[in-house]
């Protein structure tokens, strides 16, 4: 059965390739490259009102931004964890600006904060080395709609003086 949607929406300049395959078989296709918190609500706000449904998303960011507001509140004042999110195992690839703009909501502290700043995945490659360097409470990961074990990270060669 073969799919025949009337809008593909996509995210990230890494599927620019996908992109043009699609609109060469004549779909609709809306492209999103958002990098931070604010972008992720302006893509909430814009897909509304494309689908007419403005009041209904401008809500639901409006709740998002609440929420995030109460967050931030309620860890104001505590000790802040050192905290390393991976995007990617292969090669390493710290994590993207909306994301450590999560930790810091949550109270963490992003140990490659610097990079987080950077759009693109090449250019937030890491090196095991600084991550031990960095010496993070909390490590966590996301790779993208693969498995993550934990074993494996933490079996990293040197990883063990890492204090998680």
């Amino acid at each position: 059965m073969a799919l025949k949607p009337d809008l593909v929406l996509t995210f990230s300049d890494l599927q620019a390739d996908i992109v043009a395959a699609l609109l060469r078989e004549g779909l609709t296709v809306m492209a999103y490259n958002q990098r931070d918190l604010a972008g992720i609500m302006a893509v909430i706000r814009q897909l509304g009102a494309m689908v007419g449904c403005s009041e209904q998303s401008e809500e639901l960011a409006g709740s998002y931004e609440r929420r995030l507001q109460d967050i931030r509140k309620n860890v104001s004042g505590r000790s802040r964890p050192r905290v390393y999110f991976e995007e990617w195992d292969d090669p390493m690839i710290s994590g993207i600006h909306w994301v450590s703009e999560l930790i810091e909501v949550a109270g963490g502290g992003d140990v490659f904060r610097t990079l987080a700043s950077k759009s693109k995945a090449k250019d937030r490659i890491v090196q095991s080395a600084d991550v031990i360097a960095a010496m993070p409470d909390i490590i966590i990961a996301s790779w993208c709609g693969k498995n993550v074990p934990s074993e494996k990270i933490m079996a990293r060669s040197g990883w063990h003086v890492i204090p998680v």
